[in-house]
């Protein structure tokens, strides 16, 4: 899941998963248009790789399709003596190549006549211990069939110390660990087919892998109750209306003098410049260039990154 940048003199090695070698080689391609004397060769070897070159210095840079866990960020602050840093550079659209995270929706059976939820309510799902009460049955979520009301939810999601379960505890449900009465997986198609013969069933996943399961059927979500529901598209993804969009993170590894190595710099801020982000969009990958507020976002993360001091 895992491209990194090594970089010695004016030549580097972008490692990393396969899955990612035609977005990877896009980007290369355009940003040695951009900066011919530096060079990137692809050599895809997976993710363990990219995160233990960043542990041992070999790179500075590790593009990741999912966030580095707080199992991972364990061995990383050891090795490199501060947690992980990083700057969202992409986002994953409806057809990205993504079983983890990608472009995550929240499904319900086919059959359930909820339409919408907010991410309040969600956690108060899969989660237990919130002031406002859990929600265990239909009518708690204003379901307004009467043979819906007092049905028992199965709240159903892939395990915690998954990417998908990162990205869902840190993005989505306040932190919380899931309910005991939670169903957990240890796969998204095993999750997603339980759920097309569970009709109380309810669980969050990448709407490119559940497009393959029938039976089954997202919700749109919003942030909070006064807030419209939004469906997941590439168009709501694109303008940055829709909540749970995975994506890219660029994970940097500072300078031991602080900042970042020129090659390291050079090669970030062409990714979040318009050149960068044009190569994203048009490598057809199944993952979207930034909308302008998260953009604008992330060049602020990777000015800080940039000015930090050792």
């Amino acid at each position: 899941m895992t491209a990194s940048i090594e970089t010695a003199g004016g030549t580097g090695i972008v490692a990393g998963s396969a899955s990612l070698a035609p977005l990877v080689q896009h980007l290369n391609r355009a940003f040695h248009a951009r900066h011919p004397e530096w060079s990137f060769t692809p050599s895809l070897a997976g993710a363990a790789q990219g995160l233990a070159s960043l542990i041992h210095g070999r790179a500075a840079l590790s593009l990741q399709r999912r966030e580095i866990s707080d199992e991972e960020s364990v061995p990383y602050f050891k090795g490199v003596g501060h947690r992980p840093r990083g700057v969202r550079v992409a986002l994953a659209g409806p057809e990205a190549p993504d079983d983890e995270v990608g472009a995550v929706a929240l499904f319900v059976h086919a059959d359930n006549p909820l339409a919408s939820l907010d991410l309040a309510q969600a956690a108060r799902v899969f989660t237990e211990g919130h002031v406002d009460g859990d929600c265990v049955t239909w009518g708690q979520l204003s379901v307004r069939d009467a043979t819906w009301q007092s049905r028992v939810i199965r709240p159903l999601l892939r395990e915690e110390g998954s990417a998908l379960g990162t990205h869902l505890r840190r993005h989505a449900l306040g932190g919380r660990g899931w309910t005991a009465d939670c169903g957990q997986f240890d796969t998204t198609r095993e999750m997603l087919l339980a759920l097309a013969g569970e009709p109380s069933g309810i669980a969050f996943a990448p709407l490119g892998v559940a497009g393959s399961v029938p039976g089954i059927r997202p919700l749109a979500l919003s942030v909070e109750p006064s807030a419209p529901p939004v469906a997941c598209s590439a168009a709501t993804i694109a303008d940055g209306s829709y909540p749970l969009a995975g994506g890219i993170t660029l994970y940097v590894r500072p300078h031991e003098r602080g900042g970042l190595t020129p090659q390291a710099r050079v090669y970030a801020e062409f990714v979040l410049s318009k050149e960068g982000q044009q190569a994203i969009a048009q490598a057809g990958c199944g993952y979207l260039p930034l909308d302008p507020g998260s953009l604008h976002a992330a060049r602020t993360v990777l000015l800080s990154l940039i000015e930090e001091k050792a």
